[in-house]
């Protein structure tokens, strides 16, 4: 009698838990003195998480999470009399060790900051206190063998039932560069300098077809400049539509996914009548696309 492998999804692990980061960072150069805090944000991201399978202990695993800190920092300054916008970025590794020897482990995490505060200590330098919220779940993609063939003949007669069967395939990350030219139209006033950007993206629906996908969205951007020693916020939304390519995907495959922007810039240019209204957008989104099959399977129940 020959026998088959059945794959059945089990929650190991699911945890929350807390990373405090303190530092201390001073102005580039090219950045005039600090004379007021205006605002502060904290934009945490997680890069990347995997399982170290070299940990000594056989019984255990330990989890890596990769990641960076984004500070947003917008102040102004007397020497100028301007506002100005400061970027800090700190990259951070956190292990958690879970006591599973499983080699179908499918860790995922998310983050959340929950606390941050900034205070100017100098002309020069800002000290910088967050913390952020870490919840790591990790599914076993446990194996079953289980005989196979055709039970109503065979010798030992076996009881089946129908069950649907779940099979957690290895996730994707999909990353894109795009680019997107906005015109500020003439209610507003033409661009003397870019105090800060933001690109922000929204998932509408995803769209599933034999070896593809497409992931409708909606992206947010975001302007604030000064004009004739005065500060303007432009805003635009437009639709995007991101494809996902990947053999694996078919009406039986369930499409779970993290939307994040990775990296974004803008640069200034002039219009057809020589004013400054044209932003050049450039900016990364990513997908972190985890993949369930379906599928019904007749298994023996008892013999």
């Amino acid at each position: 009698m020959s026998e088959k492998n059945y794959y059945f999804p089990e929650n190991v692990y699911n945890e929350t838990f807390f990373s405090e980061w303190e530092k201390e960072y001073e102005l580039p150069e090219n950045f005039p003195d600090i004379s007021r805090l205006i605002r502060a944000d904290s934009n945490p991201k997680i890069n990347s998480v995997v399982i170290n399978s070299t940990n000594s202990s056989a019984a255990s695993k330990t989890v890596e999470i990769e990641g960076d800190n984004t500070f947003n920092i917008l102040y102004h300054s007397t020497e100028d009399e301007k506002i100005h916008n400061v970027i800090f970025t700190d990259f951070f590794n956190i292990k958690e060790d879970i006591k599973q020897n499983s080699d179908n482990l499918i860790p995922t995490a998310k983050i959340f900051c929950v606390f941050m505060s900034c205070k100017v200590i100098s002309k020069r330098k800002i000290y910088i206190k967050a913390k952020n919220k870490i919840t790591l779940s990790v599914i076993n993609n446990k194996s079953l063998n289980i005989p196979s063939g055709d039970f109503q003949n065979n010798i030992l007669h076996f009881n089946v039932n129908s069950f649907n069967i779940q099979t957690f395939l290895p996730p994707t990350t999909i990353n894109y560069n795009l680019e997107e030219a906005l015109t500020v139209d003439g209610t507003y006033p033409p661009i003397e300098r870019i105090v800060f950007t933001s690109v922000r993206i929204i998932p509408l629906d995803l769209v599933k077809s034999s070896g593809s996908a497409t992931l409708n969205t909606t992206v947010i951007f975001k302007v604030f400049y000064e004009s004739q020693n005065k500060y303007y916020l432009f805003s635009r939304s437009i639709p995007v539509s991101l494809s996902l390519e990947d053999s694996d995907i078919d009406e039986n495959t369930l499409l779970y996914y993290f939307l994040s922007i990775t990296d974004q810039s803008a640069t200034v240019a002039m219009d057809n009548y020589g004013e400054e209204r044209i932003i050049k957008f450039s900016y990364s989104p990513k997908i972190n696309l985890f993949k369930v099959k379906e599928s019904q399977e007749e298994l023996p129940t008892d013999v």
